[in-house]
């Protein structure tokens, strides 16, 4: 339960990193180009920026996935004598990956129902429309369709890091190994 907790924090973390470099760097350039009624180039803005911090957010979570010492020696010795396919890898990760998938889901679909109803304003941004800007971003990149952006949202989150997490565990497998 506390792996999922702090996968929680971790989210509001990177949205709250995200709203505050977001505000710095772009908003004033992109509600300018709105207030211009350059609206497409305000959308890109935000739809690479939005695009931009989930691959960093993502990111962030493989490098700590594989810098874990602990889960790294749970792993080595879980499967030690064995040899394991990627499918094994798979079910390895599954239940965890499933978990937070669903945590990653339901922080959004909140947002993802209040933008559907009222879009983003560039110009008059509220506290929410700023603290989502990463899953806002998704959304503008899905023509405006929000629950669009929160499905590839979740699919690309989800096949990310079990990607990734199967190729550190195929890795960590080969490394105990060669011992």
């Amino acid at each position: 339960m506390k792996k999922y907790i702090m996968f929680l924090v971790k989210l509001l973390i990177a949205y709250g990193f995200a709203m505050a470099v977001y505000a710095i760097l772009f908003s004033s350039a992109a509600a300018q180009a709105a207030d211009n009624g350059e609206l497409s180039v305000a959308n890109v803005f935000l739809g690479v920026f939005g695009a931009t911090a989930f691959l960093i957010f993502n990111l962030v979570l493989v490098v700590q996935f594989t810098r874990d010492g602990t889960l790294r020696r749970e792993f080595q010795s879980e499967t030690r004598g064995r040899t394991l396919t990627i499918a094994d890898y798979v079910r390895y990760l599954l239940r965890e990956l499933l978990i937070c998938t669903v945590i990653y889901t339901a922080f959004q679909l909140p947002y993802c129902i209040f933008y559907t109803v009222f879009g983003y304003d560039h110009v008059n941004a509220i506290f929410v429309d700023k603290f989502f800007v990463m899953a806002a971003g998704f959304y503008t990149l899905c023509g405006g369709i929000a629950f669009l952006g929160l499905f590839i949202s979740v699919l690309l989150f989800g096949g990310i890091q079990l990607t990734a997490r199967t190729m550190i565990l195929r890795h960590w497998d080969e490394t105990r190994l060669q011992r």
